[in-house]
This record gives structure tokens, C-alpha cells and sequence, in this order.
């Protein structure tokens, strides 16, 4: 399947490179069911919106930051009742991407699309 190929590739790319600073792969989720923002690539405004349930995803992401990626303000104003940010996996910046990856391509496999807050298959 052409999506696995390209998931494949990109993720030995990734391995070539030194491992780099230490952080964690994150989602946001929903806090309750309702509408919340679809973001799409070369747009700075949601695109739509589409229907979550409550702790569906909204997006993955990572960071190397010690704290939160995103403030608590930030997360109280996507979607109809915010999302909570949940720390999944912590490793090297290498090992984080991978995991990134991983999922975004997951959920895209599993769904047709991809998580309504991420804009490519980063």
C-alpha cells in the first residue's frame, strides 16, 4: 500500500539522523463531544469543522520542551470544550518523530483521513 511505503521511507530518513534533545510525542483530545476545528495544509484558519467524541484525537505532535507544547489558554480554545494535551512517549528527538509518525499515519490508515488538527503527515 502506497501509504505504508511512504511511512516506511520517511521513517528511515528520520534514523539517519543523530538522535538530538530529549522530549516526548504528544495527542490532544477532546474534552467533550461537540465540533471542533479541521486545519489543513497552506491554510492558517481551520478549513471545516468535524464532530469528536469526547477523548477522540485531535492531533499529534512532539516537542522538546520540558512543559506543556501549548498553554492552557491555547487548549481551552480549540473546538467546543478544549482538548487536553496527553504525553505518550518520551525519548530522543529521533525517537520521537518515529513515534509521531507511527501515529499520524496510523490514524490516517484507520480512519481515511488524517487527525483534524494536523495539517500533513509530518
Amino acid at each position: 500500500m502506497y501509504h505504508i511505503s511512504k511511512m516506511e521511507k520517511e521513517i528511515a530518513r528520520i534514523k539517519t539522523k543523530a538522535g538530538g534533545a530529549q522530549g516526548y510525542m504528544y495527542s490532544l483530545t477532546a474534552l467533550s463531544s461537540g465540533e471542533y476545528p479541521v486545519m489543513s495544509w497552506g491554510h492558517k484558519l481551520p478549513t471545516s469543522n468535524v464532530e469528536l467524541g469526547f477523548g477522540d484525537v485531535w492531533k499529534f505532535g512532539e516537542t522538546s520542551s520540558k512543559s506543556d507544547r501549548y498553554s492552557s489558554s491555547v487548549k481551552e480554545a480549540i473546538g467546543i470544550g478544549g482538548v487536553q494535551e496527553n504525553q505518550l512517549y518520551f525519548g530522543n528527538q529521533v525517537q520521537i518523530k518515529v513515534a509521531e509518525k507511527i501515529a499520524i499515519y496510523g490514524y490516517f490508515l484507520n480512519n481515511g483521513h488524517l487527525p483534524p488538527g494536523n495539517k500533513i503527515f509530518r
